[in-house]
């Protein structure tokens, strides 16, 4: 008889284990889910209990995310690469009687071939402010000043900036910046007033 009166008892205490084990998930979960979306502490309930709420917010910090990507893609990526084969092409002539005018010979090649890769690059995409593109000018920039003074100038201890390299910067610059504003050409402007 004991036994049998210590059953329903046990029973009975397991699903109030239970109960408080799944309500300690749920509070876990909230303040993790809340923690990162932005929720405060007082908003823990009501964000996760607002689908609409909950599922703008994910796919705003969705976009910021995809946002940041490709502004990574579109500067440090394309730029980088952009600078490296112009950089491998100047190690090949670096060794040809053409040497003295590599730099004059690279800027005749590749501002077109560079002109054809960034509108390629950013020709399906929806149309960005042309301070998007600004920012990616800057960005070349210093990537292309970096990388020429870490593997040009320390590395192979050249005399570098002569005024072919300043029109290569100033190309490097206004390409992207060129690029949106032909890309732009055909997107209406908001009036004033």
């Amino acid at each position: 008889m004991i036994t049998s009166g210590c059953i329903p008892v046990l029973s009975t205490a397991h699903n109030s284990l239970a109960t408080a084990v799944h309500i300690r998930d749920q509070a876990i979960s909230y303040m993790i889910y809340g923690t990162l979306h932005g929720a405060k502490e007082a908003d823990y309930g009501s964000v996760c209990r607002d689908t609409k709420t909950c599922s703008a917010k994910h796919k705003n910090a969705k976009r910021q995310n995809n946002t940041m990507k490709q502004w990574i893609k579109d500067t440090a990526a394309l730029g980088t690469a952009l600078w490296l084969i112009g950089y491998l092409a100047s190690l090949v002539l670096f060794f040809t009687p053409y040497a003295g005018i590599m730099g004059w010979i690279l800027l005749a090649v590749f501002t077109p071939v560079t002109l054809a890769i960034t509108w390629w690059w950013f020709r399906h995409r929806e149309p960005h402010p042309v301070q998007y593109y600004t920012g990616v000018g800057v960005a070349w920039v210093l990537i292309a000043v970096v990388l020429d003074y870490l593997f040009i100038v320390l590395m192979f201890q050249a005399t570098y900036y002569q005024p072919d390299v300043f029109v290569y910067y100033t190309f490097t610059f206004l390409i992207p910046v060129g690029v949106g504003l032909y890309l732009n050409r055909n997107v209406p402007v908001a009036k004033t007033g």
